[in-house]
């Protein structure tokens, strides 16, 4: 969910490093800002969920994409 974007970035770097034919990562979003961070118990995650997903797409051989569930609280 973006939640650790150092680690994510790292780790999809990594990834990136077999050069595998594609490989897709998904960040979570579960609306608005105030919403999402309602929904995830942690303030500071729908930033981070940006950032990530950000960071995700400049990386080689990676395809980033927000991932959204819409359901009654969202």
């Amino acid at each position: 969910n973006g939640i650790k974007p150092e680690k994510i970035i790292s780790d999809a770097k990594k990834i990136s490093d077999l050069r595998l034919n594609k490989v897709v990562i998904n960040v979570s979003l579960d609306g608005t800002k105030e919403v999402h961070e309602k929904m995830r118990g942690v303030k500071g995650n729908f930033e981070a969920a940006i950032e990530t997903f950000m960071h995700l797409r400049k990386i080689d051989n990676i395809e980033s994409f927000f991932a959204f569930t819409m359901y009654g609280p969202n």
